[in-house]
């Protein structure tokens, strides 16, 4: 079963991995493996066992469950909405599902509407057709604003999209582009990716032509203004969402709060043990079968558990919270790590007011140079 842990500990959030894609996106670095309806039908049986060995242990009525992948929206309706009611979720709960938007077809959709799936989460990623054809996917930006208006007739009102900038030889004219024809789409949500590919994804012969860091950032700038300008709220460095549809799934993250993550390839959070779960359908069924749910663990050291809700919680944009901080470790932060909040608030890149400590405007896209300094 893995190391000793609390027992019916009340778990806020479920992540449920589904590996499997149509074809796989060159810059993508999560799990994923070819499509087959067999293959699905085998993992949906397989996960609905470890949902069984989890509630053995832990005791959860979640507040946010989430399907991502790969591609979750290949799993039939039936399928979903069975995974759902084994995880006895409130009414009010949060449940997400990443969906390809080729998928979305009338059939398709009103059958995922009888389910208790009420937030989307659309891999659009852009609406300028060369960029999509580049990026490998399948769907066109003529055809969305239709999509779109099948989810809303089928009663999905919680819609966010995937954007994407950074991409090779992309300017910030582009970004505008970009973002004029997401705004007509009408998403409560949107969330931003910088493109970076990986030494060992497909497409790393990309890497000499993604832009300079001054246009990157430029981009990004547009993307925070053009979207608050607009009526978006920016509650996290790449997330922007209207009144009333924060991510209640990833806030949990943020918040460092514990979450289950069951398939394979996906890792959870649970009273300061980190897991992961084998990259590979082979291992993570052979673990199921053992009842070994927990695996490739890893208990988080008193530093590890600091740094760890420093950089979640300071990629929030209200900040860290300095009393939950004093609550958690029962330490002062800001006498924690006095010498590097002096010089980051000495040189403008973070502000205190007595309650939060946060990044300043021009530390949002460097951001991840100033996280080490507190590792």
């Amino acid at each position: 079963m893995g190391p000793d842990v609390q027992t019916n500990s009340l778990i806020p959030a479920v992540y449920i991995h589904i590996p499997f894609c149509l074809t796989k996106c060159g810059y993508c670095s999560f799990y994923s493996v070819p499509y087959s309806k067999p293959l699905l039908k085998s993992y949906y049986l397989n996960l609905c066992r470890e949902i069984d060995l989890f509630q053995q242990i832990y005791k959860e009525q979640p507040d946010s469950i989430y399907f991502g992948g790969g591609t979750p929206s290949l799993m039939t309706a039936t399928q979903i909405q069975s995974i759902i009611e084994k995880l006895n979720p409130a009414s009010e709960t949060e449940i997400t599902l990443e969906a390809n938007p080729i998928q979305i077809t009338s059939d398709w959709i009103k059958a995922l509407s009888y389910t208790k799936v009420n937030r989307l989460s659309l891999g659009l990623q852009s609406m300028d057709n060369i960029n999509l054809t580049a990026l490998g996917r399948r769907h066109t930006a003529e055809t969305m604003p239709a999509r779109i208006r099948l989810c809303r007739d089928n009663g999905f009102n919680n819609i966010s999209l995937d954007l994407m900038y950074g991409l090779p030889g992309s300017t910030n004219e582009d970004i505008e582009t970009d973002l004029t024809e997401y705004l007509r789409l009408s998403p409560e949500h949107i969330s931003t990716y910088l493109l970076s590919i990986d030494d060992d994804a497909p497409f790393k012969h990309w890497q000499a032509d993604l832009p300079e860091d001054a246009n990157a950032e430029k981009q990004y700038y547009t993307i925070c203004e053009t979207l608050i300008k607009e009526g978006f709220k920016q509650y996290e460095l790449s997330n922007f969402a209207k009144e009333g549809y924060l991510s209640r799934h990833n806030l949990h993250y943020w918040l460092g709060d514990s979450y289950l993550g069951l398939g394979a390839g996906a890792s959870g959070f649970i009273n300061n043990i980190r897991y992961h779960k084998p990259d590979d359908l082979k291992l993570w069924e052979e673990s199921i079968a053992d009842g070994d749910i927990l695996l490739q663990t890893e208990t988080e050291t008193l530093a590890q558990q600091k740094a760890d809700f420093i950089i979640m919680q300071l990629r929030l944009l209200r900040g860290l919270e300095l009393d939950e901080y004093k609550f958690r470790f029962g330490t002062d932060f800001a006498l924690d790590y006095q010498y590097v909040v002096e010089c980051f608030i000495k040189s403008g890149h973070l502000q205190a007011d007595g309650k939060y400590i946060r990044l300043s405007d021009k530390a949002k896209f460097v951001s991840n140079s100033i996280f080490r300094e507190f590792v």
